[in-house]
């Protein structure tokens, strides 16, 4: 705190400007203590002797920005400044970390023709590509379509279209939180919620909802004004292959590079309409998963649970890429799984030791 307010207040004296302050990934020191209690208590005080002086100098400040991942309660860390406001959700400011959909059509339209050249198809063609895999982000109830800025801009610069965002950091701390809470991988895609189940303190979050939302790997698809609720959902591909390459090993007791070459191999036989050998496939796969920790007897009730190989097959088919639905209600009951592909619709009735 001392160090800083030096800092601050010679800025000011020697060149008779006021001092601008942007602290980026503030949450940091405090994600790596969450669940430490007594390191999480350290951490803490350190942070507010550190913040302190942003409010004692307030005469020698003129800007003061913070930006992060998560969100911690302003009692927790920000206890000595009171005139902070957070800009997260407000609409004026939902396009302040993207490129929009604008942006794109605008800016960037001779590196989609580029694009579009290098993979033989029409710059038309091209955007849709772009839309699906690298947009879908809203961080308000009117917010513009966002494009994740980091992944669109590595695909122009290196011309091709990858899953980038995984490349910069695998998501070790989130997956953990997954497990921690148990979360249900099915529920992802379509989470009602009003805005204090998901913009929530993440040390009073009872469920990962609030993380992955704050992180970007769920975010809001409709917002309903006049009952103030939200839902929720998977922004794009690229989120949802690398969310599922992560969890799949999780699920099936198999290593990524396994994992992949089968849901190639299966999905490439669905496709193809070869539906004997896509279940051949299948059955080989699941026969081949190892007994996890526990032995025989956690394995044998995993395999009577039809929920357990609805996760397996929602994930496989995620990884490609591909339209997938689970517990589809229609009027003559309820679908365990509904898949779209560009020739046919396919529905999936999963049974355990049944026909």
């Amino acid at each position: 705190g001392d160090r800083l307010t030096n800092l601050i207040k010679a800025a000011h004296k020697q060149t008779g400007k006021k001092t601008v302050v942007i602290i980026d990934e503030y949450d940091a020191p405090m994600l790596d203590v969450l669940h430490d209690d007594d390191r999480m208590a350290e951490v803490r005080k350190m942070m507010q002797e550190f913040y302190a002086p942003l409010k004692a100098c307030d005469a020698d400040l003129r800007f003061v920005f913070i930006t992060g991942i998560t969100k911690f309660s302003q009692l927790s860390i920000f206890s000595v400044i009171n005139n902070l406001t957070n800009v997260s959700m407000q609409p004026e400011f939902s396009a302040i970390c993207g490129i929009t959909e604008e942006e794109l059509h605008t800016v960037f339209e001779p590196d989609i023709a580029m694009l579009a050249e290098e993979y033989e198809c029409s710059p038309e063609d091209m955007r849709r590509r772009l839309k699906e895999r690298y947009d879908g982000y809203h961080f308000s109830g009117k917010s513009p379509d966002i494009y994740n800025p980091f992944s669109i801009l590595k695909a122009f610069a290196q011309k091709e279209i990858k899953d980038y965002w995984f490349e910069s950091g695998t998501p070790t701390y989130l997956i953990r939180q997954i497990r921690h809470f148990q979360t249900d991988i099915l529920s992802l895609d379509n989470i009602e919620a009003v805005a204090p189940d998901f913009d929530r303190p993440t040390e009073t979050m009872s469920n990962v909802i609030p993380l992955l939302y704050q992180s970007g790997y769920i975010t809001i698809r409709e917002y309903d004004r006049q009952w103030e609720k939200y839902t929720l959902g998977i922004p794009n591909n690229e989120v949802r292959v690398g969310l599922t390459e992560n969890l799949l090993p999780d699920y099936a007791y198999r290593d990524g590079h396994k994992n992949s070459s089968f849901v190639m191999r299966f999905c490439e036989t669905v496709y193809n309409g070869d539906l004997e050998k896509a279940m051949v496939v299948l059955r080989a796969y699941l026969a081949g998963i190892p007994y996890p920790e526990g032995g025989k007897e956690i394995l044998q009730d995993m395999e009577k649970s039809e929920y357990y190989y609805e996760t397996i097959f929602y994930l496989m088919f995620s990884f490609m890429n591909r339209h997938l639905q689970t517990q589809v209600k229609t009027c003559r009951g309820r679908a365990d799984i509904v898949m779209h592909t560009p020739k046919n619709i396919y529905v999936f009735e999963l049974k355990i030791n049944k026909p």
